[in-house]
């Protein structure tokens, strides 16, 4: 039987919809590659945590473009 929870805490940081236009090719391979190692953490978990709603508004970023998981 599946475990449903929602956690949420206050982050510092912007979401990566408000940011885009102002990223670097470099800057979104770097926010993509660690989205991916997120997603790949996730999944690994046993059970496996699966985010349903993956879009830029529900990505955080920090200045220095570290990502936080909303």
């Amino acid at each position: 039987m599946p475990i449903y929870s929602l956690v949420q805490e206050y982050k510092k940081a912007e979401a990566l919809s408000s940011v885009m236009d102002r990223l670097s090719l470099r800057d979104i391979k770097k926010i993509a590659v660690a989205i991916l190692e997120i997603l790949v953490y996730l999944q690994e978990q046993n059970p496996s945590i699966i985010h349903r709603d993956i879009k830029p508004e529900n990505i955080l970023v920090t200045k220095d473009l570290q990502i936080l998981e909303q």
